[in-house]
């Protein structure tokens, strides 16, 4: 009995291990404030921009044809076939096909000082497949229900805050692969983006790696002995059979 309590109990960390893992893996996660020179909207993959005062929304979509903007979305709005995020479209450079390291730039437009700060509440990331039909999104709910983001400067690649993706790779393969998935945004809620004072706030993806951490110490010891206890327990039940 003792032994089955045990095993059921190592098996229960492992399980609740994994379980953690994938519920952590499909969303948006703020990683705070970052400065990239030199990216004009020539130079970088803008995917959704809003322009509205005091409140902002408004999405990109892809319909099997076409490109579909509403809300505040500005023209430069647009869908991206992941493929060519990749690859690279002339003359930007290719995002490669780690998705672990892309992610999300939201560049604000907000005058600095007093005054300056933009709420955001939530935003998706959708991912469609080539005749539109949505496969799956990654969103970005903050804790507490919004955030609070305080510009240090002005125009894109001034004042830019990132966003991590995490399981953007799972959804591109459910929509058929990277030649098959295309990439749109939304804004929902009507006062998602709140106290919006300046010009176009602008989402661009780009290429960011990660800087993975080596596991503690201690959690290395624990996985450790988990899995010697699950081989003990085995060892034990096999002798016994014997």
């Amino acid at each position: 009995m003792k032994r089955q309590v045990l095993l059921v109990f190592c098996l229960g960390i492992s399980a609740a291990a994994i379980c953690e893992d994938r519920t952590a893996m499909a969303a948006i996660t703020f990683s705070g404030e970052t400065v990239e020179g030199g990216t004009g909207f020539g130079n970088v993959y803008d995917t959704l921009g809003l322009h509205n005062t005091p409140t902002e929304f408004g999405a990109v979509i892809w319909n099997g044809t076409m490109d579909v903007k509403s809300g505040n979305a500005i023209n430069q709005s647009q869908t991206y076939l992941v493929s060519n995020l990749i690859s690279g479209i002339n003359p930007k450079p290719g995002l490669g096909s780690n998705y672990d390291d892309w992610g999300l730039i939201l560049n604000l437009a907000q005058s600095p000082g007093q005054g300056s700060e933009l709420t955001i509440k939530n935003f998706d990331l959708i991912v469609f497949d080539l005749s539109g039909m949505e496969k799956g999104r990654l969103s970005y709910i903050p804790i507490g229900g919004s955030t609070v983001l305080d510009p240090d400067g002005q125009g894109t690649g001034s004042s830019g805050f990132l966003f991590r993706l995490s399981g953007l790779g799972a959804l591109v393969t459910l929509a058929g692969g990277p030649t098959m998935a295309r990439l749109g945004m939304e804004v929902t809620e009507a006062n998602a983006f709140t106290n919006a004072n300046g010009g176009n706030d602008n989402f661009y993806l780009g290429n960011f790696p990660r800087v993975h951490a080596v596991p503690e110490p201690a959690s290395m010891v624990a996985w450790g002995l988990g899995l010697i206890m699950v081989g003990a327990v085995r060892l034990r039940r096999t002798r016994t059979l014997v």
